[in-house]
C-alpha cells in the first residue's frame, strides 16, 4: 500500500483526475488535509474463468483486513 502526496503544483485542467489531484483540490476547495492510499492486488491467472486464483484471493483477503483495520483506527 502507497500512500498518495499532494501534487506540488494545482492541477491542470483534464477530463481524468489521478488520486493525488483529487486530495489536492480537496485540499484547495475545503482545507480538508485527508490522507489517501492506493492498493494493488497482483493477479497470477488471466485465463477465462470464474473467481479469483488461489494467490490472488489470498492477498484480496489481506487486503481487506489491511483496509478494515485503517478504517477501524481511522480518527478523521
Amino acid at each position: 500500500m502507497k500512500e498518495i502526496n499532494l501534487e506540488r503544483k494545482g492541477p491542470g485542467f483534464s477530463h481524468t483526475l489521478s488520486p493525488s489531484t483529487i486530495l489536492t483540490l480537496s485540499k484547495q476547495l475545503y482545507g480538508s488535509s485527508t490522507k489517501g492510499y492506493i492498493m494493488s492486488i497482483k493477479g497470477y491467472d488471466f485465463d477465462l474463468g470464474e473467481g479469483l486464483s488461489p494467490m490472488t484471493e489470498k492477498l484480496t483477503k489481506q487486503a481487506i483486513e489491511i483496509i478494515t483495520n485503517l478504517v477501524e483506527n481511522w480518527s478523521g
